[in-house]
């Protein structure tokens, strides 16, 4: 069942939410406050009025699977070109990458270069993570020891290529459509009950969970009015609303906002469209890979709002993620977030 282009809010609603995030972005937030605050707030009543006078509360959707010989013609066909999220169900469950584990990294990497982020709406709230570089030794040892640090994103995987066949590489390239552009698989070891916020961002990803179990909650890309994200001018998006908890008092929208709710298992390959929502919980001590490219078309598919947005960031702006791809780096591991500026 694909996401409904209606995310429950009339179309001139929809327009309303994207003008008012456009000069947030533009304004900053206390400016914006300033001149709109209070235009905002009233619309934003007037929409949790319309939600709830037609008692559209979000809604459950079943996630769709298909088996690993599911063909790459068809997959572009059915899913990739209607921004659907979907599940490869066992796929890498005989892939080499199937033996790894915390030890293996330890044994085999343990001098490489660990950076754990700091960045907002990319880490644990209630979880004590300053921006610190590390060894993986080190960091499995801190996992190990009950830790609960999270390390994502991380290039490993690019400085070692002979790694690219274990966990599917050829596989997940055929994949892609003829216009992809770039790409990049990012590792990511996360201990047990450890989680990532709600966020989106620009990249398609196909990602491969090779060990543990993680609980993931998508959210279409056009339900950002109900989301809530602050214009913070990232080139990615994010939110305090939380899937886990009954009540949202902060967010009363996001409880109208349809959803898939799934586990990943070992071997299991999700496609995640660009900017669909997701909120992540590992349930174990958990391995994966985001195998990550841009596409346009996609991107355009899944929404154009978030798109423009995306290029329109400055923390940092485009050109400076685009000399962070070119040195072969990303821009989250360069260094401690910068506050905001109005």
């Amino acid at each position: 069942m694909k996401f409904p282009d209606n995310i429950k809010i009339p179309y001139r609603h929809y327009i309303a939410a994207c003008a008012f995030f456009f000069a947030e972005h533009i304004l900053g937030p206390k400016y914006f406050a300033q001149l709109f605050g209070r235009r905002k707030a009233r619309f934003h009543d007037k929409c949790l009025n319309i939600l709830k006078s037609r008692g559209t509360k979000g809604k459950r959707l079943a996630i769709p699977e298909e088996s690993g010989d599911f063909s790459r013609r068809d997959f572009l066909k059915k899913y990739f070109y209607t921004a659907e999220p979907m599940i490869f169900r066992g796929v890498a469950r005989d892939w080499p990458c199937h033996n790894w584990d915390f030890d293996f990294f330890a044994e085999n990497f343990g001098e490489t270069e660990a950076v754990l982020i700091d960045h907002r709406g990319l880490i644990e709230v209630d979880v004590e993570q300053p921006h610190e570089v590390t060894n993986l030794r080190e960091y499995v040892r801190h996992v190990k020891n009950g830790g609960r640090k999270y390390l994502k994103f991380s290039p490993l995987l690019k400085n070692h290529p002979e790694l690219n066949p274990d966990f599917g590489g050829p596989w997940l390239k055929a994949m892609r459509n003829r216009t992809a552009l770039r790409e990049e698989a990012q590792l990511f070891l996360g201990p047990n009950d450890s989680m990532t916020p709600i966020h989106c961002a620009l990249e398609c990803n196909l990602f491969v969970q090779i060990y543990g179990r993680k609980k993931w909650y998508i959210f279409p890309a056009r339900a950002h009015p109900l989301i809530g994200p602050p214009a913070a001018r990232h080139p990615y998006f994010y939110s305090d609303a939380d899937p886990e908890k009954s009540e949202n008092p902060k967010y009363p929208l996001f409880g109208y906002a349809d959803y898939y709710e799934f586990v990943l298992e070992p071997g299991d390959v999700l496609w995640n469209p660009p900017f669909m929502w997701h909120h992540i919980r590992n349930l174990t001590e958990t391995i994966g890979i985001g195998y990550r490219y841009n596409s346009f078309r996609a991107a355009f598919r899944s929404t154009k709002f978030l798109t423009l947005m995306r290029f329109l960031a400055t923390r940092p702006s485009v050109f400076e993620t685009l000399y962070y791809s070119v040195a072969k780096t990303n821009f989250l591991f360069n260094a401690a977030e910068k506050p905001a500026k109005n």
